[in-house]
């Protein structure tokens, strides 16, 4: 599969007002309405100004929801990209790096969107007070009202797309008005009334430009999310999850092939049967399932689907990565992911919010270059695996490959130089990691008192690197919560902390070749959307061990059985962050 690099989507301001008569061209006064406001916009969809960070737009996420909705309608344009994030200041720590965020921007003003004034702890240009953010462009563009709980973010949506104002009043008779919800008196007053939340969604996806689909839970749309489906121009899909918990596999693994089912359906109804061009799952494992209990199968076949034994496993069954199941669109039986995937989701909501917006300001030239680019950080790995990924990386960046650090061989007790590891990561926008692993920790040999990184450690340096991609290969790194684990101590939100352009993550043990860095001779290529690179590391060893192909002499299970062969072509791995970002973008 060839995937182009993604560029952001330019939404053109003439195919909007085509759009929007057409399903309202029974409104004449809208129609005409909406026509005098298209002739007035800038044609050509959204341009990048020459200097996109001239100003940059904090809105604070800690007021009323509704004023929330209203800033980010009042912040955007269908014309123009204009930098937004959100952030409540709640902590020191995220606010810490929100500030890493804005050091690193071009000289431009910021400017605090809030009814409670100035943040606590955040150094910026300016308070504006919600009601004060300049809507001139947006005076012949319709008024937005949400009349019923649960659809103001649709309705905000909406006022995006159009370039239109969010209200929570009655439009009245003047001008043209679009009303999500509501009963006979504010139908009356409006020029498109959408009744029903599925109206409401169905016409926010007709207005979107791409084939960028963002899957997130029924009533789960947080303002985080929706700024980034703006900016991407995505379709939304919701999904409604049956009940699940992570001590249940069998629950588990019906939610999993609930919301496959779900997507697959979804998917067919937006697109015509078309493929999309990149899944995103917005929402953390409580929300959608992220990770399946599979059990090995019988010999030869392909695993059964029902949970089995895990020696090792905490709780008794083999955990692999949902999130490249629902990526599996053609349901092959070896789940080979068909789209690129990744997910939006972080513990932390201040630095979900900066997740959400990094990589598309990364593509706008928000940051400056990393120094030496490619760090291979390979604490414990056994040749012929270290030799082939950095074979794999030097030839995709061959000038740009900087270092190798660690044993030549796993070395119990090798200590990692902390010091001599930062020095060169913190100038690096990719670093490679292959170790063991723990949600908050890696180390060269697996024991808890030899941890090299933290998660900890990296929220303490968080302001010391630049925005980088990461790729871990080590256990359980991106593993759903369990009770004796805080999840501020996780090195997710340790390298989110450090505005990681996304990081990949094992959601259990990588027993299998399909996690292991010897597939990224058959993945990696400079310029390809992250999301596309793990599709195809995905895919590398679905394809050798499912198909029975002859297997690198050394690599783990070359000669097994076939239901080991079977279970090592599951992927364990899954991309947490924006998998639209490409790799070595602006280069």
């Amino acid at each position: 599969m060839d995937t182009k690099p993604h560029q952001p989507s330019k939404p053109a301001a003439a195919r909007r007002h085509q759009e929007w008569t057409r399903i309202a061209a029974c409104a004449l006064s809208l129609a005409v309405a909406m026509s005098a406001h298209a002739q007035t916009r800038r044609s050509g969809g959204r341009a990048t100004p020459e200097r996109p960070f001239e100003r940059i737009v904090v809105v604070d996420r800690s007021m009323a929801e509704l004023e929330v909705w209203r800033s980010l309608a009042a912040s955007t344009g269908t014309d123009r990209f204009q930098p937004v994030v959100l952030h409540a200041g709640e902590d020191e720590r995220w606010t810490a790096s929100l500030e890493r965020l804005l050091e690193l921007v071009p000289d431009g003003e910021v400017v605090w969107v809030s009814d409670r004034g100035t943040p606590v702890g955040l150094q910026v240009d300016g308070v504006v007070h919600p009601d004060e953010l300049a809507v001139e462009d947006r005076a012949e563009g319709p008024v937005v009202v949400s009349a019923e709980a649960g659809l103001d973010g649709l309705a905000a949506l909406v006022a995006m797309r159009l370039d239109g104002r969010l209200s929570d009043e009655n439009p009245g008779g003047a001008g043209p008005a679009v009303v999500l919800g509501g009963g006979p008196i504010l139908r009356g007053a409006a020029d498109l009334h959408l009744p029903t939340r599925a109206d409401a969604l169905s016409f926010v996806n007709r207005l979107a430009g791409s084939r960028v689909v963002m899957v997130v839970r029924e009533g789960g749309l947080l303002p985080e999310h929706l700024l980034w489906a703006f900016q991407r121009d995505a379709l939304i899909l919701e999904v409604d999850p049956p009940p699940y918990g992570i001590y249940d596999p069998w629950s588990e693994l019906a939610a999993v092939a609930a919301v496959r089912r779900q997507i697959r359906d979804g998917l067919a109804d937006l697109l015509d049967g078309a493929a999309p061009e990149v899944l995103v799952i917005a929402g953390d494992w409580h929300e959608i399932p992220f990770r399946y209990p599979h059990g090995v199968g019988a010999a030869g076949q392909p695993p059964t689907g029902y949970p089995g034994p895990c020696p090792g496993c905490d709780n008794g069954v083999y955990e692999l990565a949902a999130d490249l199941l629902y990526a599996d669109l053609d349901l092959d039986p070896w789940g080979v992911p068909d789209v690129p995937v990744g997910r939006l989701m972080s513990p932390v909501r201040d630095l979900l919010a900066i997740q959400s917006v990094v990589g598309i300001w990364s593509e706008h030239g928000a940051f400056p270059p990393a120094g030496d680019g490619v760090f291979l950080g390979l604490l414990g790995t056994a040749a012929p695996y270290r030799q082939a990924v950095v074979e794999a990386w030097r030839d995709a960046f061959p000038e740009r490959l900087w270092s190798a650090i660690g044993p030549e061989r796993p070395t119990r007790g090798y200590r990692l130089d902390r010091e001599g590891f930062f020095d060169i990561a913190d100038r690096s926008d990719i670093v490679v990691l292959n170790s063991h692993g723990h949600p908050d920790f890696v180390s060269p040999d697996g024991l808890s008192i030899n941890q090299s990184l933290w998660g900890e450690l990296l929220v303490e340096r968080g302001a010391t690197g630049l925005p980088a991609f990461w790729f871990l290969h080590a256990c359980s790194t991106g593993k759903p919560d369990r009770p004796d684990l805080i999840a501020e101590q996780t090195l997710l939100v340790g390298l989110q902390s450090r505005l990681a352009l996304g990081s990949l993550m094992a959601v259990e043990v990588l027993g299998s070749a399909s996690g292991d860095p010897y597939w990224w001779s058959d993945a990696v290529e400079a310029g390809q959307p992250v999301g596309e690179l793990v599709r195809r590391f995905a895919a590398a060893a679905a394809v050798a061990y499912g198909e029975g192909e002859v297997l690198p002499e050394g690599l783990p299970s070359a000669s097994g059985s076939a239901e080991s062969r079977a279970f090592n072509r599951l992927a364990v791995l899954s991309w947490i962050g924006d998998p639209l970002t490409p790799i070595d973008h602006g280069r």
